[in-house]
């Protein structure tokens, strides 16, 4: 008789802004892949204001048009990935820090995501060039979002 195991396999979801796209794909990909995942869908959806507010709901007022003006129609490479607790090892992938400067030293962050903060009130915040769903319930937002086939967040296998 087959044991079957609960697996830690999710899937999650990123978005690389414009001034990150001009690094190598295959970079990404391997990067991405060092750390279990893999890449099973990509989109190029061109960032509307509409889209923009509504993947960042939830996100404080002066922040938000912040990233309304800066990702202002252009285009985004958002993508899915599958792996072993793919929320958190995308997390680790792209750097949990805000500040690119202060991520693992091989994070897509740290590697291609220097720019400058902006300053919002007395505030630092950093425009990161990627950015990742922070938990399952986003993980699944984000999938509804960008319509990806593959929705569903957790799945088993047989061991």
């Amino acid at each position: 008789m087959k044991k079957i195991k609960e697996s830690p396999i999710q899937r999650s979801v990123y978005i690389i802004k414009p001034e990150a796209q001009i690094h190598s794909p295959n970079e990404v990909s391997e990067i991405l892949e060092s750390h279990g995942l893999a890449i099973i869908e990509r989109k190029w959806p061109k960032m509307t204001p509409k889209l923009v507010e509504e993947i960042y709901r939830g996100m404080d007022d002066q922040i938000l048009q912040v990233m309304v003006t800066y990702l202002d129609d252009k285009v985004c490479e958002v993508g899915c990935v599958e792996g072993p607790k793919a929320i958190q090892a995308l997390a680790e992938a792209i750097g949990t820090e805000e500040d690119p400067s202060k991520c693992f030293s091989l994070s897509l962050r740290f590697l291609h995501g220097a720019n400058r903060p902006t300053m919002i009130g007395k505030k630092k915040f950093w425009l990161n060039a990627f950015d990742y769903a922070k938990n399952e319930r986003e993980a699944s937002r984000l999938m509804g979002i960008f319509c990806f086939e593959h929705a569903a967040v957790h799945t088993s296998i047989a061991s």
